[in-house]
């Protein structure tokens, strides 16, 4: 068993032949699954390490919240912090919605109060020695269901075309699921990141993953770089808990994705 607080910084390059060249050696630290976990004192030790990994951008991939009855103004905390590091990007997991909706609303706002761009089903570009990127950013479909369902295909679609992002660019997904990697490849998205797996929490030696949510037992996705038609999606195990309250043989993990150009 390892202690909820002992975090794993992984590292995994992604090449893709769409980057511009001058995004070659672009960093990102991925954020996601805190579900209310502290690591030190105000978060002391997370901000700590997310520093030192020196981002170009920090990807906050959803369920950052525990429960319904969570301290979220604890959360804005830690996400006030963030944006001194690098520039940010937000997109909800199924979590968040298990606030209230005025509470929701205002978590929503606050976070923005931080100076963290929060991306509901919208594209922003990032630019770099006058090129330039698409981060694009999906809201998690909780908000029109149950939050363990197996997530409407439909409804991606729906909130991906709504992004509008124009896929002869490079563009860089934020989606809390890992488990319609199809349904992304298909709308042409170029690189993926997300969450929502936690790696299974527990893991056996040599398979992997025994179940995770919304895709049950031993699952396709469970943590790790994919790949589906051109599109390859990176799943961090997250950093906190859900349900089951320990990890086994499953740190928590703070990933740190470089993307690299293939001359």
């Amino acid at each position: 068993m390892v202690k909820r607080n002992e975090i794993e910084i992984t590292n995994t390059e992604i090449r893709h032949k769409k980057l511009p060249r001058s995004f070659d050696g672009y960093r990102i630290v991925q954020v996601s699954d805190l579900h209310d976990s502290q690591f030190g004192e105000g978060q002391k030790d997370l901000l700590d390490k997310i520093r030192k990994a020196a981002p170009d951008m920090i990807a906050l991939t959803g369920d950052f919240i525990g429960e319904k009855d969570s301290d979220w103004r604890k959360m804005l905390r830690f996400m006030n912090e963030l944006p001194a590091i690098a520039p940010c990007f937000y997109i909800t997991g199924n979590h968040e919605y298990r606030l209230s909706e005025e509470d929701l609303k205002n978590f929503l706002k606050g976070i923005e109060d931080c100076g963290v761009c929060v991306l509901g089903n919208r594209t922003v570009r990032v630019q770099r020695d006058e090129e330039d990127i698409q981060i694009v950013g999906v809201d998690d479909p909780a908000k029109v269901g149950e939050g363990h369902r197996p997530m409407d295909e439909n409804q991606m679609r729906k909130e991906l075309r709504e992004a509008d992002f124009d896929r002869e660019q490079f563009n860089l997904l934020l989606t809390h699921r890992p488990e319609l990697l199809n349904i992304y490849a298909e709308e042409g998205a170029d690189v993926v990141l997300c969450g929502h797996s936690h790696g299974g929490q527990l893991r056996l030696p040599l398979i992997g993953a025994f179940y995770v949510p919304s895709q049950g037992w031993f699952p396709k996705y469970d943590c790790g770089l994919f790949e589906e038609k051109g599109t390859k999606m990176y799943i961090s195990r997250g950093l906190g808990c859900s349900v089951v309250q320990f990890r086994w043989n499953c740190p928590p993990e703070l990933a740190v994705v470089t993307l690299r150009n293939i001359v």
